[in-house]
């Protein structure tokens, strides 16, 4: 199993972090996340493309929890996700987790 650990930094200071896993049956990016100060700067943009080139662009899957979902929605389905189905205590007790895809 491939692991890749994408930092991105702003002056040697981490800003954003996108851990990705590839394997022959899974293309998945398991962690995505931006510090709050550098948010709405098209960092989100630049990390996820980076993201998606590693991964092979399409049949990426990415899960996020209820709790942030209003947040990551518009800008994941913005670079072509869609929610693929929802589950209940997947990874948190009494917490929905939102499986999204992207296609192509």
């Amino acid at each position: 199993m491939e692991r890749y650990f994408l930092v991105l930094s702003i002056d040697d200071i981490p800003a954003g972090i996108s851990i990705l896993k590839n394997t022959c049956n899974e293309k998945k990016i398991s962690t995505f996340t931006l510090e709050e100060k550098y948010k709405n700067a098209g960092l989100a943009s630049y990390l996820m493309s980076h993201s998606l080139k590693l991964l092979g662009k399409n049949d990426v899957s990415i899960t996020v929890n209820e709790d942030v979902l209003d947040e990551l929605y518009p800008f994941l389905t913005k670079k072509g996700f869609v929610v693929d189905k929802k589950v209940f205590g997947e990874y948190w007790k009494n917490k929905n987790e939102y499986h999204f895809l992207k296609l192509k």
